[in-house]
């Protein structure tokens, strides 16, 4: 799981929450953004803490934003830079530097999931090795874990809701 969340504001002065969806490339994500008002492309973006990453708001593709960063460093090592942790609606409080830890698999390899694979968590080291003296053999996927799995259900009749898809 990656420090997927950012905070800052818009050049024009509104606050601004940025949850990466997916990185695009090493300049380019594609994200949820939640501001009083929508940014428009072209719009200039300042982020973390101290407004120090600039980046610009290019395209709007439905309900996401691509954003590019202007900065020498990749994507990921911004996000390593700024962002925060992306807890889970239910839990109720700030992101910690030890929530980059708990939120990791033991088996994660590639960087990239949004969200944590909670269903995964509770596997350590010692569990697996249980697990192969008995003769369990195991097979690893990559499943990047979009920003997605927040979304609530808001439609009456679970048939009508549109679930989304995870990233190979």
């Amino acid at each position: 799981m990656i420090p997927a969340r950012l905070f800052g504001r818009k050049a024009s002065g509104g606050k601004i929450e940025v949850l990466v969806e997916r990185m695009l490339d090493d300049k380019r994500i594609l994200a949820h953004i939640r501001a009083s008002k929508a940014p428009k492309p072209g719009a200039e973006l300042l982020l973390g803490d101290d407004e120090s990453i600039n980046a610009t708001m290019t395209a709007r593709h439905g309900a996401l934003f691509e954003v590019e960063f202007n900065d020498d460093r990749s994507v990921l090592d911004i996000l390593n830079s700024i962002g925060h942790m992306p807890l889970p609606p239910y839990i109720d409080r700030p992101d910690e530097d030890a929530d980059r830890e708990l939120y990791q698999t033991v088996y994660s390899e590639k960087p990239g999931a949004v969200a944590a694979p909670t269903a995964g968590l509770h596997f350590d080291e010692p569990l697996l090795e249980k697990l192969r003296a008995k003769g369990v053999e195991m097979a690893f996927v990559t499943l990047h874990v979009g920003a997605g799995t927040f979304q609530p259900v808001r439609v009456d009749t679970i048939e009508d809701h549109i679930m989304h898809s995870e990233i190979r």
